[in-house]
Formats: C-alpha cells, structure tokens, sequence
C-alpha cells in the first residue's frame, strides 16, 4: 500500500466531528465493497472515500480562497457560495498540498465527489456514489439506488442523479453543470433516453 491508510485514518478523524467520521466510514465501506464488485483499485478508493470529506467543516473562508486561488477555470461565482460544490475541490487541495496524496485519481475523487464530472474513471464514479448510497443513508430510494449500483453502477450513479434532481428541483435549485454532463454520458452509455427507464 502505497499511502499509511490508519495515520490518514487518524487525520480525518481530527478534522471531523463524530457525525462526519462515521459518515466517512461508511464511504469507506461502501467504496471498498464496490471497488471489489467492478474490480477497482481498492487503495485508490479507499483513500480518496477517506478523506472525501476532509474539508467539510473548516472554515468556509479557507474553502473559499483555496478555491478562488486554484479552481476558479472550473467553478462559477455562484459556486464560491455553496459549500456543498467547494468542500470537494479544496479536499483535492488539501489533500494534495497538506498530507502528500499526490495521485491524480484519488485527487479527482476527492474534487469531483459531489457533483461529477465527464468521462470519470472508474475510482471516481465509485467515491461519487459511495457517499450517496453508503449504509448510514436513510433517504426514502436509496435502498433502491444502492441495489441498482450493485448491479449496474452507471444505472445506480443515474438514478441517485435523479434523486438528486428533484430534491433540488424541490428547493428551487437545479443541477450543477457538471452532473448535467455526467448524467448526458450515462444515459448515452446505457443506450436510456430518461433515467424512468431504470426505475
């Protein structure tokens, strides 16, 4: 193993609250037990479920000029006012530049974890999904998100972009650009005009 995954361990632990440490756990879990169904690098995406998080709760300022200063080819201003979006791209950051990951994989995982992004190998659509659907989830369809994902993880990865859609479409918000992109490539991939295809 390429990176001391039980030091790391103990980092995140530092820079979590209890909620969060378990919460990541069980992205650990999940990842590790996707990774083992699609034949992924199972290190990869037990490091980058890891420390996925890494960044949600430090101070929002910190997050924010981390992105400006690096990411601001990739994100909108409206992007610099949602914690949810910068959380993932200051976690590669961080991640990077703080704790000496220096894999392009586990970076982009990290990055990418919340809203996607096209042509996603294989470590990344594991981390996405994993944090959606890991087992301390209890929103009403994950149980069938996470069997579709089992069996199928492009049509599991579609049907938590679903989900996803009409949460925020029920706050009055609507996709990042990035998961629209991501959703477009699935569903030409799995040969689906809508993800109600699936479900």
């Amino acid at each position: 193993m390429k990176y001391n995954f039980n030091e790391l361990k103990e980092i995140a632990k530092s820079k979590m609250s209890l909620k969060r440490f378990t919460h990541t756990l069980g992205v650990v879990e999940m990842a590790e037990k996707l990774a083992k169904i699609y034949n992924a690098d199972i290190e990869k995406c037990k490091v980058a479920a890891l420390l996925h998080d890494i960044c949600k709760e430090m101070d929002i300022e910190y997050i924010k000029n981390i992105c400006k200063n690096n990411f601001m080819n990739e994100l909108s201003e409206e992007d610099l006012e949602n914690n949810e979006i910068l959380h993932g791209f200051a976690g590669a950051y961080y991640v990077k530049n703080e704790l000496g990951v220096d894999d392009k994989e586990i970076l982009s995982a990290i990055k990418y974890h919340t809203v996607g992004a096209k042509n996603m190998t294989l470590v990344e659509k594991i981390v996405y999904i994993a944090d959606a659907i890991e087992y301390g989830r209890n929103y009403p369809s994950v149980v069938t998100i996470r069997e579709e994902t089992f069996k199928n993880l492009n049509r599991g990865i579609l049907m938590e972009i679903e989900h996803k859609e009409k949460y925020l479409e029920s706050i009055g918000k609507k996709s990042h650009p990035n998961t629209e992109k991501l959703k477009k490539e699935l569903l030409k991939k799995e040969e689906l005009k809508t993800v109600n295809k699936i479900i």
